[in-house]
């Protein structure tokens, strides 16, 4: 089943693709003690990623009463599965892929950092982006969500 592919990903949930989710205010109340949920200057009402119901098993703590954006969201891989242009374990693979680049971006960042204050990240982008060996996508993937949430 296509929606198994979620539970060994959970990239969506937890934090590493999207900062924030939109939330109406009936979701708000009903999800208020189980997520965190902040209004923005304009008054539209966000929920913060990493989400608190992500469980290790990359499972949804409140599947069944999740916010229309996380039920109505499937990513580009999830959708080429369920058309067939690609198989589960092509997707798997792809999947397994992203969560190394991902580990690696986050070991290149956490070395650029140590040398530099937390608050300085542009300055970390920098020296993440100038160290020898450079993986390519990783550090492609660390600037787009280094700049997605700076500009979310």
């Amino acid at each position: 089943m296509p929606e198994h592919l979620c539970l060994t990903c959970a990239l969506c949930c937890d934090g590493s693709v999207f900062s924030r989710v939109p939330v109406t205010e009936a979701e708000r109340d009903r999800l208020r003690d189980r997520v965190e949920i902040f209004t923005k200057e304009d008054g539209s009402l966000r929920m913060r990623q990493p989400c608190r119901q992500l469980g290790a098993d990359k499972a949804c703590g409140c599947y069944e009463d999740r916010p229309a954006t996380c039920r109505d969201y499937a990513c580009a891989l999830l959708r080429r599965l369920e058309r067939g242009t690609v198989t589960e374990a092509q997707a798997r693979g792809y999947v397994a892929d992203l969560l190394a680049a991902r580990s690696r971006t986050r070991a290149l960042l956490a070395a650029a950092l140590s040398e530099t204050p937390p608050a300085d990240l542009g300055l970390a982008m920098d020296r993440l982006r100038s160290t020898p060996p450079v993986d390519r996508h990783a550090a492609e993937a660390a600037e787009v969500h280094y700049t997605k949430g700076a500009g979310v």
